[in-house]
């Protein structure tokens, strides 16, 4: 039986994507020795499941379905930098959700609920609602200075109408992720 790696998002707008990349130019000139997210791989983790069995992907998606059905879309805040790491080693840069992280939270936890029925673990720990924008595996100098900087204002305000239950393919170049269905709101 073949396993997909795959994981349920929320998508980002193009325009905010690259809104998002305008914003955080200077950062990428600054700090080159960050693996950049590409703007087409930008979204919102709500869980990431691991490896599924083929077969057990669409029923999962039904599930799922089934239990948001009770939601209704809401509109989220992308603001405020930070990243997961010490110091000057970051390990995972992004983009925080302020406004709405709380609903956002509750899909997790929904979709968690939701996939343990299956039998299927979310591989999601403490759930954080964030945007990664980066992957760094080196110290970075005068990294949180500059974070502190961009932190003022909302970036863009997101409209969530839709999940997107994506697979996952990782490669050298990066990874390549594809949407399998979508799931409304």
């Amino acid at each position: 039986m073949k396993k997909i790696r795959c994981f349920l998002a929320v998508d980002i707008p193009e325009e905010v994507k690259t809104a998002i990349s305008r914003f955080i130019e200077p950062l990428k000139s600054d700090f080159a020795d960050i693996r950049w997210v590409k703007n087409e791989n930008i979204h919102i983790t709500v869980n990431f499941f691991g490896c599924v069995e083929e077969d057990d992907i669409k029923t999962l998606a039904g599930l799922i379905s089934k239990s948001l059905s009770n939601l209704s879309p809401f509109t989220f805040s992308l603001q405020g930098f930070g990243f997961f790491g010490k110091g000057e080693y970051p390990r995972v840069i992004w983009l925080g959700v302020e406004k709405g992280k709380e609903r956002i939270s509750e899909l997790n936890k929904i979709v968690k609920d939701a996939a343990e029925r299956q039998e299927i673990l979310s591989k999601e720990e403490d759930f954080f609602p964030h945007l990664t924008l980066g992957r760094c595996k080196k110290k970075l100098r005068g990294f949180t200075p500059a974070l502190a900087g961009l932190n003022k204002t909302p970036i863009a305000f997101v409209d969530c109408k839709m999940l997107s239950f994506c697979s996952s393919e990782l490669t050298a170049e990066g990874p390549i992720y594809r949407k399998l269905s979508e799931i409304k709101l």
